[in-house]
């Protein structure tokens, strides 16, 4: 009869250990939440053991079970943003003719959204091209000022028109006058051409529902022959 009130006692006070230990453990921050709710359903199911041997405890171990409860994560806001960025071009185009270039920027999503308006001279765009001779170059002209922001509305597209890329100083592979002035068109061939977009958090002052990030267009090809 001793060892049974003995070992009555010392399980009371393990559950009581227990239960104390499991309820410090749920004050950890949400990156133990998961680890939480496994220790929960461990001592859960441990006490229905015990509860199942030991019926007179039946009160006690259901309050404790009671009162665990799986902590729950705060369930995420779904990215609603869906913004899609490409190009335009032709695919074949005379040695002697321009080749002009627009990009596109759609807004996919359900609601408005505040972004850098498209711009080869804000820094908002780039064109990045591989040449007929193995060339690597893209957009060296100056930057004039930081971009407005511009309201794009659900299905909604802005559009920018480059005339020409052919002209002399707009591509280069550095700054130096010699690459920049260099006709990088002047070759017949295969180009390959891409474009990025890049959209700035307005310093005006404007915060809601602004958009900063980087998009990259697909890779088109076009051709220049004689």
């Amino acid at each position: 009869m001793k060892y049974v009130k003995f070992f009555t006692l010392t399980l009371v006070a393990l559950l009581f250990s227990a239960t104390i230990a499991v309820t410090v453990s749920a004050r950890f921050s949400e990156r133990l939440n998961d680890e939480n709710n496994v220790l929960s359903a461990r001592l859960s199911d441990i006490l229905g053991k015990i509860k199942n041997k030991l019926p007179f405890l039946a009160p006690v171990i259901d309050r404790i079970i009671g009162h665990r409860k799986p902590v729950e994560e705060e369930p995420q806001k779904p990215d609603d943003v869906n913004l899609v960025f490409d190009i335009e071009i032709a695919e074949k185009f005379s040695i002697k003719d321009p080749i002009p270039v627009v990009a596109t920027l759609t807004n996919k999503g359900k609601r408005s959204i505040r972004v850098s308006e498209l711009s080869l001279k804000l820094g908002t765009l780039d064109f990045y091209i591989v040449t007929a001779a193995g060339d690597k170059i893209h957009y060296k002209g100056p930057i004039s000022k930081h971009p407005n922001s511009v309201l794009i509305k659900p299905e909604q597209t802005i559009r920018y028109e480059l005339p020409d890329i052919t002209i002399k100083g707009l591509f280069g592979k550095d700054f130096s006058s010699e690459e920049v002035s260099k006709d990088y068109f002047g070759e017949t061939g295969e180009y390959i051409i891409r474009g990025v977009y890049h959209s700035f958090i307005d310093p005006s002052g404007i915060e809601q529902n602004q958009w900063e990030g980087k998009l990259k267009s697909t890779e088109y090809k076009f051709e220049i022959f004689e």
